[in-house]
């Protein structure tokens, strides 16, 4: 009778400690005591349990909770899939959130570019730190911003060859014209999150930076212009990103892309495009219709300078009259914010790609430009969307003196 009562008091105490939401059904419960329920419960159940896997980007079900389960139970879940790919209403809210934070990243690059072309380019007022500040100054003033998404990267010289550097009074780089400066940035808005990386140079930049961030944008533009079967695994594509540093001897070491998401974590999986390698070789992802990830290949030389270009790409199904191989996709750029001309070699560049380019500048020309209001900032988005005639191409060149 004893041990009865003192089994019905550890009942009531338990059941006492949760709260249960009618109207979701949710029970939230003493974690020790929830394990326990757990593995009594998952006992007594004949059928597979769903749990979170690992992926990249998040941990999965915590150990506590496989330990506690039988291995021959568990399935992989649907719910990050279900996650990672965004209904319509988020997905417009995604081009929205990008759009408006577009125009703050173009008021900060055409302000902080006048600071640092004024007085000979002697300004010593500017540095990573802030930079950083006039950058989060210009997106707190864009509607339904609400913070940002990661602390941002701003890095000047040397420091920008540091892959995730983060300034600090210690190491916060006054920014001159004589060095690329790289700021990796994004923000959270209500309707989407945003996470861009551009780099500048305010004076003359040398011949090996204009090719390596030539390679780096030829990489960007291939990747952004795949079209692949609906479900291909997301490292599959990495090659399209690499290859022109790969005929140079050269890579990055970094992942080339993320998933993202809507007012969420600027990180999400399981989408992550890389090749990876050795006996860690996997692929994690795979891309569907309203996915959104970046694109972000770099280059990186240690003490010297680095370089990345991440836009953010939405994954949209295409329609084609051939349907033997079942579905296909294509990725739309989300981010619109210009490159930078003087760093770029078009001779390097294929016909194609220099059409994309121009196709990419119409975009911020028609949905950009057209929201921003002060001269200064158009001016600078005016000068950087300038029509490239594809005849600049190396394959135009190489044989102009046949034509």
């Amino acid at each position: 009778g004893g041990r009865r009562q003192a089994s019905h008091s550890r009942r009531r105490r338990r059941f006492a400690s949760i709260l249960i939401f009618f109207s979701t059904c949710t029970v939230i419960g003493d974690i020790s005591e929830s394990l326990e329920d757990l593995e009594n419960w998952s006992k007594t159940f004949n059928k597979s349990i769903l749990l979170t896997t690992p992926s990249t980007y998040l941990t999965g079900a915590s150990f506590a909770v496989y330990e506690s389960i039988s291995n021959s139970q568990f399935k992989d879940s649907p719910v990050m899939i279900a996650k990672n790919v965004k209904n319509d209403i988020e997905a417009q809210g995604m081009i929205n959130s990008h759009l408006r934070d577009a125009v703050a990243l173009c008021q900060f690059s055409a302000h902080l570019e006048e600071e640092m072309m004024s007085e000979g380019g002697s300004n010593e007022n500017w540095t990573e730190l802030s930079a950083s500040k006039l950058l989060a100054d210009y997106r707190a003033m864009q509607e339904l911003h609400v913070e940002p998404s990661f602390t941002t990267i701003a890095a000047f010289g040397p420091n920008s060859a540091v892959i995730h550097y983060t300034p600090s009074p210690e190491t916060d780089a006054p920014i001159t014209q004589n060095g690329l400066f790289l700021v990796d940035s994004g923000g959270q808005y209500i309707d989407g999150t945003t996470d861009v990386t551009r780099a500048f140079h305010y004076g003359h930049p040398t011949d090996h930076q204009i090719e390596m961030y030539t390679r780096v944008l030829m990489g960007a533009i291939d990747l952004a212009s795949v079209i692949i079967p609906k479900n291909t695994q997301d490292g599959a594509i990495d090659l399209a990103t690499r290859q022109h540093l790969f005929d140079k001897g050269l890579n990055f070491r970094h992942g080339t892309g993320h998933g993202i998401g809507a007012y969420l974590k600027v990180h999400e999986g399981p989408i992550n495009v890389h090749m990876h390698s050795g006996t860690e070789s996997r692929l994690t992802g795979s891309f569907a219709h309203n996915m959104f990830f970046s694109d972000e290949p770099g280059y990186y030389e240690d003490g010297n300078f680095g370089i990345r270009l991440e836009t953010i790409l939405r994954v949209v199904a295409i329609n084609l009259t051939e349907t033997t191989y079942g579905e296909f996709v294509r990725f739309e750029p989300v981010t619109l914010v210009p490159f930078e001309p003087k760093l770029i070699d078009f001779e390097l560049m294929s016909t194609k790609q220099i059409e994309y380019y121009n196709t990419y500048n119409e975009k911020i020309i028609n949905q950009v430009l057209t929201l921003v209001e002060d001269e200064r900032t158009r001016q600078w988005i005016e000068s950087r969307t300038q029509y490239v005639s594809p005849a600049k191409s190396y394959e135009v060149q190489k044989w102009r003196d046949e034509i």
